[in-house]
């Protein structure tokens, strides 16, 4: 919790590194803060891949792919005969999903697109997921309608994105929390972009909605120092203009204390959407 220089730059870097990963001066952070909160939300993905109700056969788009883990294991759910396409905007993100991907025959292929018109043929797939990549875009709506555009009738889209206003941690200091996870929800460029969800599904002409919870909750204070960025937040200008450093050292300090006795508790609420293409 007590983060270098460096360190505070990288991790803040991730609240909007993501909007242009290629410009980051570190991009493999990425990279790790991807493989990071993979971990934590198994059971989500597995239920978000059972949402798509694929089959052999069947050909499926994942936008916003990162390091291809998803598109991956879709793509042993549509063999044989079927295939994935990841397209992430970042070209050395996809450079890794490709690498990671191998010599491994799964019928998946990772390109560079950007998800608000990605110059796909319309129609051209059974299926189509989306997962924590809209908090970061420039317009949600157009990624989602892109997304109708692809997605050929009868079959389902599927998002899942966090609602970072949901983030709750347990320390005393009730105001300063307040603060720090404010902070956090105006980090991301639609930070409760996981109550929309319905809202966009609807607006872009689909329906049939199935709308599920996804809490990724954590009772160590490292997993959430990284995949919360608490320490970045706490580091925060708006934060310390607003608290003496000893509050925010108070506040940390209860963290560690309550992390060696086994109370500390962290939580980020989120949505799990599926519709369908009339």
């Amino acid at each position: 919790m007590s983060p270098t220089q460096s360190q505070r730059e990288s991790t803040k870097g991730l609240a909007h590194g993501f909007r242009n990963v290629d410009c980051a001066d570190d991009p493999t952070c990425f990279a790790a803060y991807l493989d990071a909160v993979a971990i934590q939300l198994q059971e989500h993905k597995r239920e978000s891949y059972n949402m798509l109700e694929l089959s052999a056969g069947n050909a499926v788009l994942e936008v916003g792919c990162g390091t291809g883990d998803d598109a991956r294991a879709l793509a042993t759910q549509v063999a044989p005969g079927g295939h994935v396409v990841g397209i992430d905007l970042s070209a050395g993100i996809i450079e890794e999903a490709q690498a990671r991907t191998g010599a491994t025959q799964v019928p998946v292929d990772f390109i560079v697109r950007d998800a608000h018109a990605t110059g796909l043929a319309a129609e051209s797939f059974d299926a189509a997921r989306v997962e924590r990549c809209l908090q970061h875009v420039e317009h949600p709506e157009v990624v989602i309608a892109e997304m109708r555009r692809l997605v050929r009738t009868g079959g389902c889209i599927v998002a899942a994105e966090p609602d970072w206003e949901t983030l709750a941690i347990a320390a005393s200091d009730h105001a300063l929390t307040r603060s720090i996870t404010r902070t956090l929800t105006d980090r991301a460029a639609h930070g409760r972009i996981g109550r929309h969800l319905p809202a966009l599904m609807v607006t872009a002409g689909l329906h049939d909605l199935m709308i599920r919870p996804i809490t990724l909750l954590t009772r160590s204070l490292a997993v959430a120092t990284n995949i919360f960025q608490l320490g970045s937040a706490a580091e925060d200008p708006h934060v310390r203009l607003a608290y003496e450093p000893e509050r925010i050292q108070a506040w940390i300090s209860e963290l560690q204390r309550r992390d060696a006795e086994g109370h500390f508790l962290g939580a980020l609420g989120g949505f799990l959407v599926r519709a369908r293409v009339p």
